[in-house]
């Protein structure tokens, strides 16, 4: 399981057990598991420790829609560069999108903390099969950076979503979305 899926998981299972639906045996141990994994060292406060990583991603909120990159993941949340102007509070949204391997292509069974390659539909190419992971999430911090750019904290919140597609039928997803 790559660092994204883990990370999407535990969220989905964290938000699980909010709602009091009950966890199975494997589920729990799956939760400590990544609990024990990103323990943070310290007395900083923080929950998690932060894996760095380098992937872009889509800042989506009121009015925005703007690539950004995520330097740090961890299961409460991120740290992105290259962001725009957001106000501490302000709920987002953070789309990361990822080529899947196609399906006749031998899939090497990994536990590593590794991912594939972030893309977004605009890199892919026609029928190339997407997985977007989608998180809510709210500002924390935020920090300027040079040229109007800000690095921002990011906490997650809510029940993780992820969306399969192939590259050029998204915009048909979109027009039925806004239609509705």
């Amino acid at each position: 399981m790559n660092l994204l899926d883990l990370v999407f998981h535990y969220r989905q299972l964290l938000a699980k057990s909010r709602a009091a639906l009950g966890l199975t045996w494997d589920e729990i141990d799956l939760v400590g598991q990544v609990e024990g994994l990103f323990a943070a060292p310290g007395l900083d406060g923080r929950q998690f420790r932060r894996q760095t990583v380098c992937m872009p991603a889509t800042m989506r909120g009121d009015g925005l829609r703007d690539p950004i990159a995520i330097s740090e993941l961890s299961p409460g949340g991120l740290i992105c560069h290259a962001a725009p102007y957001v106000s501490i509070g302000d709920a987002l949204e953070i789309i990361i999108e990822i080529a899947m391997a196609h399906p006749d292509e031998p899939r090497p069974a990994t536990t590593s903390l590794t991912f594939p390659r972030a893309t977004s539909e605009n890199e892919a190419a026609p029928g190339t099969q997407l997985r977007s992971y989608r998180f809510a999430a709210v500002v924390v911090w935020l920090r300027e950076d040079a040229d109007d750019a800000f690095t921002v904290g990011l906490a997650f919140m809510g029940i993780p979503v992820v969306v399969n597609y192939v590259a050029g039928e998204k915009f048909l997803l979109d027009q039925q979305r806004s239609a509705a």
